[in-house]
């Protein structure tokens, strides 16, 4: 018959919280794990502490749970990879050079204290709460001070035993009735004595067989008083912890600091852990755990444990309700006639809460659950005794499956040409579900001798490229150590270098008088530069005298030229030591020949005695080296006397009284 589930407003986590952070003994930390083992091992073991406590044991030694000694590892790393492969293994413990794999079945005393020459690491919790295996980070309360010395000396003395296990040889038979011989690592012969399967060990030494699957055990606070009052799931909590009394000023928790007068329904977010009380006053705190277990009490005062198996489930892809069904049992040790009866004390805050059936058997059976917490008590009865235990179905959201990023690399090929040398390349597009923890470039090939300057951000400048191809890759990584790589390609291209071309200039000539000129190289022309320049006289160079200056420029400087042919080569070189000539012609020639107009002077006048005078015909224009003269007397009273006829300029004498006639002729050429 399936029922709907009530919810009565009231919550263990606070409590819980509060309850331990006063009780627990601090641990010693350590260095921390290596990040290769964390990202090896997120799956197996999700609580996985990043810390190796040095110094530190548990604060039962062997009562704390089932030791495991294992010779295969021989490190804390290796010891912990070992017990996170173990389901059932809570805390990886590593003595002396040997390592100890414990579960824990005792949560009061499974939590760390100070120990000596020992290394711990919790692998896993019992509960959902971290703190109550770790303990507070805060120096000990006046509740652990008579504890601590005690626990870690006791710890270290029975680790130094091998946890006090009863050695034995395999086959002999020396073991307890319950017990047998397990081997020690690949010994044979030697072993210790252990608890036979589907037992174990209980507080007095003695091995109980276990009456179902039990994951992992926290404790009640429970005391000798007769039977718990049961919560009715349809009434009003009948008390509940509020945080302002639970953090008074006075540090011991009392009944009356405990229980409040409030019997309304507390907010959501000052919600208190459930209590009990007892007919003589004393108040039972019920903590949420994995599994629980509280003791029975019978007339007699005999000893009997309740325990349920908690369960955690996902919520499917997509999912809000959890359609599967879900089992919760009670397991009590001892008669076989037990009455059983469910109660729901949370659940969460939705319309449709789900259906819950068989609530008086030791097993009910959930189903169309939401996310949250369903918190369950069972209270189980027989003829002479009486317990109960608090336990929940917790439903998660869907478990995130972790995709590997994907590595992007913009552009994915580059081409440049000498003499660039520098090319970005941009892997900041590359993407995860989560987010990318570390970017990291390496070259898969390239010119030889060509290094990879070292790069951990998204974006890689490569600088002073040689001519080559390359081939780089880009690894990102997430969180969890999954790798996405993405390739790209760089060519660069060694830079063309044309041939240089010479220019000695143009051709010229040059005519007599002027015997001096400059001849022109700058036109001369390369796509990097020329480093040398050269000027020399040509193989049809007729041989004439010349003064030649600034031979090594382009620019060359000529003077003292002759009358006929020169010829000039003009040599240049570029940066790759290429070659190119050019030929330039000077050619020196007299002036052309034209008619030239004669100018005798003007008339000029004497007087007795002087009997001399000068012609001068130098007014004459158009003349030219190439240019002759002739004087001669037209008319006069006598014939003069002529120093010279063929000049331009003259000197006459024998003159005498009287008019003279001269006439000057001039023509150039033959």
């Amino acid at each position: 018959m399936n029922f709907p589930m009530y919810s009565i407003v009231a919550t263990l986590h606070l409590f819980h919280q509060l309850l331990f952070l006063l009780t627990l003994t601090p641990s010693s930390m350590g260095r921390d794990l290596s990040p290769a083992l964390l990202s090896e091992l997120p799956d197996k073991c999700p609580d996985l502490e990043n810390v190796v406590h040095e110094d530190t044991a548990l604060a039962g030694a062997k009562d704390a749970g089932i030791y495991n000694p294992l010779g295969s590892a021989h490190d804390i790393p290796e010891c912990v990879r070992a017990c996170c492969n173990n389901p059932q293994c809570n805390v990886a413990l590593f003595y002396n050079n040997q390592c100890f794999t414990v579960q824990c079945t005792n949560a009061a005393k499974c939590h760390l204290v100070p120990g000596k020459e020992t290394q711990v690491v919790v692998v896993r919790n019992l509960s959902t709460e971290a703190e109550w295996i770790n303990g507070s980070r805060a120096g000990p309360t006046h509740m652990e001070n008579d504890q601590v010395s005690d626990t870690s000396v006791s710890g270290a003395k029975l680790l130094s035993a091998k946890l006090e296990k009863t050695p034995c040889e395999v086959g002999l038979f020396n073991c307890k009735e319950d017990e047998e011989c397990i081997p020690i690592n690949n010994r044979p012969r030697a072993g210790f004595c252990e608890c036979k399967e589907k037992s174990r060990k209980g507080v007095d030494g003695h091995c109980f067989e276990i009456p179902g699957t039990v994951v992992s055990v926290v404790p009640t606070i429970v005391t000798d008083a007769p039977k718990l009052t049961s919560i009715d799931p349809l009434s009003s909590v009948p008390a509940v912890i509020t945080p302002a009394s639970l953090l008074s000023n006075d540090s011991l928790i009392t009944p009356a600091s405990l229980v409040s007068s409030d019997t309304g329904n507390p907010s959501s977010s000052e919600r208190a852990p459930i209590v009990s009380t007892t007919q003589s006053g004393t108040v039972v705190p019920v903590p949420l755990a994995t599994t629980t277990e509280t003791t029975f009490t019978t007339a007699k005062a005999v000893g009997k444990l309740v325990s349920v198996n908690n369960k955690t489930v996902y919520l499917n892809s997509d999912a809000e309700i959890y359609d599967e069904k879900v089992t919760l049992s009670a397991y009590a040790i001892g008669a076989s006639d037990f009455k059983y009866e469910w109660t729901l004390l949370e659940k969460p805050q939705v319309d449709d809460s789900g259906t819950v059936s068989d609530i008086s058997t030791q097993t009910i059976t959930l189903s169309h659950l939401h996310k949250g917490v369903y918190i369950f008590k069972v209270l189980v009865d027989s003829k002479d005794a009486h317990g109960e235990a608090v336990g929940n179905v917790t439903v998660l959201a869907p478990k995130r499956m972790n995709q590997a990023p994907v590595a992007i690399i913009n552009p994915k090929a580059q081409e440049i040409k000498l003499p660039s040398s520098s090319v970005i390349i941009d892997g900041s597009l590359s993407t995860d579900d989560d987010n990318i923890e570390s970017y990291h470039w390496e070259l898969v090939s390239g010119p030889l001798g060509y290094k990879l300057p070292e790069h951990t951000t998204s974006t890689m400048q490569l600088t002073d490229l040689i001519p080559g191809n390359y081939t780089i890759e880009l690894h990102v990584k997430d969180s969890e150590g999954l790798e996405g790589i993405a390739t790209a390609t760089v060519r660069v291209i060694k830079e063309t270098d044309y041939p240089l071309t010479a220019n000695a200039g143009w051709d010229q000539i040059i005519y007599l008088p002027k015997t001096d000129t400059v001849l022109y190289g700058n036109s001369s022309t390369d796509d990097h530069g020329i480093v040398e320049w050269e000027w020399t006289k040509g193989p049809k160079d007729s041989g004439l005298a010349v003064n030649m200056q600034d031979t090594r420029t382009p620019f060359l400087k000529l003077s003292k030229l002759e009358e006929g042919h020169y010829q000039f080569i003009l040599h240049v070189v570029d940066v790759a030591n290429q070659a190119s000539n050019s030929t330039v012609n000077v050619y020196i020639k007299l002036p052309p020949l034209t008619v030239p107009k004669a100018n005798a002077g003007s008339a000029i006048q004497l007087t007795l005695p002087t009997t001399h005078t000068n012609l001068d015909g130098s007014q004459s224009s158009d003349t030219g080296p190439s240019t002759h003269w002739f004087w001669k007397q037209r008319s006069g009273p006598n014939n003069v006397q002529f120093s010279a006829t063929n000049a331009a300029k003259v000197n006459i004498s024998g003159l005498t009284k009287g008019k003279y006639v001269f006439d000057l002729t001039i023509w150039n050429g033959d």
